[in-house]
């Protein structure tokens, strides 16, 4: 992405279940995008104390707030300039990319929302991934 300097990716995990209605509701969404959004998640696993903040006339985004614990790389939209921002940012840290992606996030590197509601969900055994199925999650 970085490479070829590509705009934007969608990133969406083997064990990723799509909602109904999935690509008219991301087409919906992509025309309401904030000005400085760097990564959109198309889902979140939180903390019940984490903060989000409605958007004046955007109902299908809402902003992630610093309060309280947030993890999940289910699914989500990244800006070019997020991932180049991840690419420095995780040349100090040997942690997995969600724990980057949250470290910049809690550091202020990067402008995080969720859709509302949320476009994607994980499948609830873990056993459904590639990943397990191939051997690499032992």
């Amino acid at each position: 992405m970085v490479k070829d300097n590509i705009p934007y990716a969608l990133i969406i995990e083997d064990d990723a279940i799509l909602n109904d209605d999935f690509r008219n509701k991301l087409l919906t969404m992509l025309k309401h995008l904030p000005t400085d959004r760097d990564l959109i998640y198309l889902s979140l696993s939180h903390s019940k104390n984490k903060i989000f903040y409605n958007i004046y006339n955007n109902p299908y985004l809402k902003k992630i707030g610093h309060g309280g614990y947030f993890n999940t790389t289910t699914g989500y939209l990244i800006h070019l300039k997020a991932a180049q921002k991840f690419l420095e940012y995780s040349k100090n840290f040997t942690l997995e990319i969600d724990n980057v992606m949250y470290q910049a996030f809690m550091h202020s590197e990067v402008q995080s929302y969720v859709t509302s509601p949320f476009l994607i969900h994980a499948t609830p055994n873990s056993e459904d991934s590639i990943i397990f199925e191939m051997g690499s999650a032992h």
